[in-house]
């Protein structure tokens, strides 16, 4: 009986997981955590009066991109060893898609959140 509940289990488990999203469909996942996979164009810094940002760009430069990785400058010692090697890599990048000036991103904590793809 185990056993059939495991297979069960990951039967209606795996399809949520298995799907990534191209970055410039990201913006059809508002709301949803999902894994988004593609290849980053160039990386960035942004600052406004509150906080500054490092910024994963994807299928173009800021403010152009169709997707970002956002991560906040307090986060940012969780990155700093691989970020200038992520232009022109093919990423993943998990988390919850949010809209930041009528552009997707994905709020980057962890760095267990980007996987190489």
């Amino acid at each position: 009986m185990k056993s059939i509940l495991t297979v069960a289990v990951l039967i209606f488990t795996i399809p949520c997981f298995a799907q990534n999203v191209k970055p410039d469909k990201a913006y059809e996942q508002i709301g949803k955590e999902v894994t988004i996979c593609g290849e980053v164009k160039t990386i960035s810094s942004v600052s406004n009066t509150n906080e500054t940002s490092m910024l994963l760009n994807f299928c173009d430069d800021f403010p152009n991109a169709c997707f970002t990785g956002r991560i906040l400058i307090s986060d940012f010692p969780k990155f700093k060893e691989e970020f200038n090697n992520y232009p022109g890599k093919n990423i993943c990048i998990s988390g919850t898609v949010i809209m930041n000036e009528d552009k997707p991103e994905i709020i980057l904590k962890e760095i267990e959140q980007i996987k190489s793809n």
